[in-house]
């Protein structure tokens, strides 16, 4: 299974390009939707409230991400951290879900792929403009 890239800037299109993927019956992997669905397991929640502290867990013990942008983005080592945690689980989470997939190629669709340094695990990258 070949194994491609999608990426592009804010506006560019890259969304609309994956829905038309989707569209054609290509298995299409939204990137950053599971990075925002993997900080609510239970791992990875744990592992940013260590690294951040409690005070991004909201009342429900839940990560609060408006909390933890107002860390990161003040801090960029904690930046730097906090992406050590989620790129990983997400480059494992889209081999998990690439091995689920019946077709002979799947879209990964990522805002920062070249920057997570997860184009080094693909046959290929699509870029938008």
């Amino acid at each position: 299974m070949l194994r491609i890239g999608l990426t592009g800037g804010i506006g560019s299109g890259k969304t609309t390009v994956g829905k038309i993927f989707s569209a054609l019956g290509v298995p299409v992997y939204l990137a950053d939707e599971a990075g925002k669905a993997l900080l609510h397991t239970p791992v990875i929640r744990d592992q940013v409230a260590a690294l951040l502290g409690k005070e991004v867990l909201d009342e429900s013990g839940n990560i609060d991400r408006r909390r933890v942008a107002a860390r990161v983005f003040a801090d960029p080592k904690k930046l730097e951290q906090l992406n050590a945690l989620i790129h990983p689980a997400v480059r494992r989470d889209f081999e998990d879900w690439a091995a689920r997939q019946q077709s002979r190629y799947v879209i990964r669709e990522a805002a920062i792929l070249f920057e997570s340094g997860s184009d080094a695990d693909l046959d290929g990258v699509i870029a938008v403009s």
